[in-house]
C-alpha cells in the first residue's frame, strides 16, 4: 500500500487528519522536536490510529521509503527537496493503490506553503501541479478556509532528476522487506 512521510509535522498536521481519512495508508510523522512527537503519539494512542508511526528524528537522518513526502512550509523548498529525495520511491504508483494513482500517477512531494519557485526552477524542478488551498478546502460556493497559501506537487522521477538521487525502485523495496520477514 501507500506510504506517506510528513515532514515537520508538528502537533500532526497535516498527517493525522489525512490517516483518519485514509485509514488503508500508512503514514510517518517525523519532527525534530521531542515534545511535539509526544504529543503527536499520544494522539494517535488515544485515536487508535494503526496506520500512524510518530518519529522524533531530524528528517536529514530518516532513511524510509514512502510515496508521498507532505510538508508545511518546513524550509526553503530547493533544501526541503534535496532532505527527502532520498526517501521517495521511484516508479509508478500501482494501481491498487488507490484512486491517488489515477490522479497524480507518480508518488512525490505535496508541499504546503510559499513556493521558491525560482531556486527549483534553478535546479531543473517543476511542479506538476499546483492547488490553490482555499480551492481544495472549498465546499461548493463556501470557502472552507481562508489562505493564500498553495500546495505545489513534484513528481519522484523530476526531483530524482534535478538532485540525481536514485532511491530503490518499488519491487527492489518489496524484495528488501520479504527477506527481512
Amino acid at each position: 500500500g501507500l506510504r506517506v512521510m510528513d515532514v515537520g509535522t508538528g502537533g500532526g498536521f497535516p498527517g493525522m487528519p489525512l490517516a483518519i481519512c485514509n485509514p488503508d495508508v500508512d503514514f510517518t510523522l517525523v519532527d525534530s522536536i521531542r515534545k511535539k512527537v509526544m504529543v503527536v503519539d499520544d494522539a494517535v494512542k488515544r485515536l487508535n490510529l494503526r496506520n500512524v508511526e510518530p518519529v522524533c528524528m531530524r528528517v536529514e537522518e530518516l532513511r524510509g521509503l514512502c510515496d508521498f513526502v507532505v510538508a508545511r512550509s518546513v524550509t526553503n523548498m530547493p533544501q526541503f527537496i534535496q532532505w527527502v529525495a532520498k526517501n521517495l520511491r521511484a516508479g509508478p504508483l500501482s494501481a491498487a493503490d488507490s484512486d491517488i494513482s489515477h490522479v497524480l500517477g507518480e508518488g512525490g512531494v505535496l508541499y504546503i506553503g510559499p513556493s521558491g519557485l525560482d531556486e527549483l526552477r534553478a535546479m531543473g524542478v517543476e511542479p506538476a501541479g499546483v492547488f490553490p488551498v482555499q480551492e481544495v478546502l472549498t465546499t461548493g460556493n463556501t470557502p472552507e478556509y481562508e489562505s493564500d497559501k498553495e500546495i505545489y506537487y513534484f513528481r519522484t522521477s523530476d526531483i530524482l532528476s534535478a538532485v540525481g538521487a536514485r532511491p530503490p525502485s518499488r519491487e527492489t523495496a518489496r524484495r528488501r522487506r520479504g527477506r527481512r520477514t
